[in-house]
């Protein structure tokens, strides 16, 4: 898995089987397969948290002490509020998440 310009700090993946990876180059880029599916552009730090959703939706958390909601390759919402770098994510099924 080539592709990212600095360090991979987070794996995850979605219940479809990609695989997320996030990097301190401030991106994450979803596989498929072993090939490049999509490139998640958006924050402006290290990425040090990703979650696949049921619904196909994927969930990133950042030094840039935000989350942020990608359907495909567009950003659909931005979480704020955090005093510092957010460093996990976590599911809650239907009630959510807890970062």
């Amino acid at each position: 898995l080539a592709g990212h310009t600095n360090v991979v700090c987070c794996l995850g993946y979605t219940p479809q089987g990609d695989l997320l990876s996030g990097s301190w180059d401030t991106t994450v880029r979803v596989w498929r397969n072993g090939s490049l599916l999509h490139q998640l552009v958006g924050h402006d730090h290290a990425v040090w948290a990703v979650l696949g959703l049921e619904d196909g939706r994927v969930l990133t958390a950042s030094a840039d002490k935000t989350l942020k909601l990608w359907q495909g390759e567009k950003c659909v919402r931005t979480y704020s509020g955090h005093t510092g770098v957010v460093r996990g994510i976590a599911s809650l099924g239907d009630a959510g998440f807890v970062s």
